[in-house]
């Protein structure tokens, strides 16, 4: 979906990750702030219920931090002078699905809501539809050392952005082949076509059909390009594997196994 459809998108696959693999929002509202009509509505509106406030339901960042199961892959881009979706709730968003390890991805440029379309292409060329179904596990990645930066979203008092690169990805690059994914071990190949000398990226295994953890358990692991060690589930039962070693020009193979 597009601008007001990239919300809609938004909105009904994160409430129905059973349905969509994955998603790809062009230039969405991740914090809704109007209604879609004509009619004027105040700072609180209420749902046919009498007791949903509709831009609490919207706030999707919100959304992402406080649910932690696995949700739609997500892969969308903006403009940074987006005049109908703003920058800062983007940058709210890619904060909020790294720090909850959900699976997405986010290009921008400097473009307004009709050029800043353009950055999905960057978003499909490392995370094609094919790469995601509802029966195949998955790498989320976080905090990947060559990402680049969006800045604050924060604006100065001509209201023009503090801060931040005018072009760049999270999240682009990578490479996997599907993971094994057997009841006592996960493991994928991972590389990034992008990274000009050895880069590091935080890894945690989604979407897993045979690979569950519960809060607590410690799980192994080993990296083909350096580095072992153990790390425990969280309390929702996810594990990542932090600064996972990727070479520039070649693969590495990341494993985890528990008893």
């Amino acid at each position: 979906g597009g601008s007001m459809g990239a919300w809609g998108s938004t909105t009904l696959a994160f409430r129905h990750p059973e349905i969509f693999a994955a998603i790809y929002p062009n230039r969405p509202r991740t914090r809704q702030r109007g209604l879609p009509g004509m009619a004027k509505a105040g700072k609180t509106v209420l749902m046919d219920d009498g007791k949903t406030d509709y831009y609490e339901r919207m706030d999707m960042v919100r959304f992402a931090s406080e649910h932690h199961e696995d949700l739609s892959f997500y892969g969308w881009c903006c403009g940074r002078r987006d005049g109908f979706a703003s920058f800062k709730e983007q940058v709210d968003m890619v904060k909020a699905m790294t720090s909850n390890h959900h699976g997405f991805a986010f290009a921008w440029n400097d473009g307004d809501h009709s050029s800043g379309a353009a950055g999905m292409g960057q978003v499909v060329k490392y995370y094609p539809r094919e790469k995601f179904a509802l029966n195949r596990s998955y790498p989320a990645f976080g905090n990947s050392s060559i990402d680049g930066n969006p800045g604050t979203g924060e604006l100065d008092e001509a209201k023009k952005l503090k801060d931040g690169d005018l072009e760049g990805g999270i999240n682009l690059g990578f490479s996997w082949q599907d993971p094994m994914d057997e009841e006592g071990k996960w493991e994928v190949a991972l590389s990034n076509e992008l990274a000009k000398a050895e880069m590091t990226v935080d890894v945690t295994p989604r979407r897993c059909q045979k690979f569950k953890t519960k809060a607590g358990v410690a799980v192994k692991w080993a990296n083909t390009a350096g580095g072992s060690g153990e790390v425990k589930a969280d309390e929702w039962g996810l594990v990542t594997v932090e600064k996972v070693k990727i070479p520039s020009g070649a693969s590495t193979t990341l494993t985890l196994t528990r008893n």
